[in-house]
């Protein structure tokens, strides 16, 4: 199952997320994607959106999956915020396999992306007086709602969730994680690199993969991925994939 990001996020990830879902199908694993109430596609409005609103969503569509596929113990995969999402639905739903594509490890650095994005497009384009020139948690105590970039945060979903984190979300017992990062390929972040070495330090079994590309996520501009990207999006695939189909494989989930 593969739980998007949302914001600008989601229109990055989406073209990968449907390569990645009709690569693993036609290696004959059973995929299931979804939106959120209140975003893409999905009935609601963004005004309902919390985070234990989409883990709740979440947890639907897996339930539904192992009813229609049979499937005992799930991948939830998740790209970016949606890698929290992914974190708490395995935690719920008994620490299955965890497989995550550039996560957010902390809700706090999220939205400080969110603000620096905003300053950004500020001191480009000047602010003419806009709301954006204040903190966004300053602006979503005054207003209920932030645009970043023309995405709207609002207060109640940033009250549910600028405190998760990768590591809270997945809890304490172990299991098998691929921990996907995007960018230049010489040793993980720091941030990833810590929550790494503390899984591994507490039994987890983490595969671990970086996939060249340079990403701006907060500033997009197409839908679609340009040519040049597709290979970034191939890889994601294969890499995914291939953890996956060695597990299944195996007959297990140990390492």
């Amino acid at each position: 199952m593969l739980c998007s990001s949302i914001n600008a996020d989601f229109e990055r990830t989406y073209r990968r997320e449907v390569v990645a879902a009709r690569s693993l199908a036609s290696r004959g694993v059973a995929v299931a994607r979804f939106h959120y109430r209140g975003t893409g596609n999905s009935d609601g409005h963004h005004t309902e959106l919390t985070f234990d609103g989409m883990v709740d969503d979440a947890m639907s569509v897996l339930g539904w999956l192992r009813q229609e596929a049979g499937i005992a113990v799930p991948v939830v995969l998740g790209a970016r915020w949606g890698a929290l999402v992914a974190a708490a639905t395995s935690r719920l739903s008994g620490f299955g396999p965890l497989a995550l594509w550039e996560p957010v490890v902390e809700g706090t650095r999220y939205f400080r992306e969110a603000d620096r994005a905003r300053a950004v497009r500020v001191l480009k384009e000047g602010a003419s007086g806009q709301r954006s020139a204040e903190a966004l948690d300053v602006e979503l105590a005054r207003y209920e709602e932030a645009d970043v970039l023309g995405y709207p945060i609002t207060r109640a979903f940033y009250d549910s969730a600028v405190e998760r984190t990768l590591a809270r979300e997945a809890g304490e017992l172990s299991r098998a994680v691929l921990f996907v990062e995007i960018g230049s390929r010489g040793g993980l972040r720091p941030e990833n690199a810590r929550q790494v070495r503390r899984w591994e330090e507490m039994g987890f079994h983490v595969r671990t993969a970086q996939v060249e590309g340079r990403e701006t996520w907060w500033f997009i501009g197409d839908r679609w991925e340009p040519e040049e990207r597709r290979p970034l999006t191939l890889e994601l695939a294969r890499v995914t994939g291939d953890w996956i189909l060695e597990h299944i494989r195996s007959g297990g989930w140990g390492g």
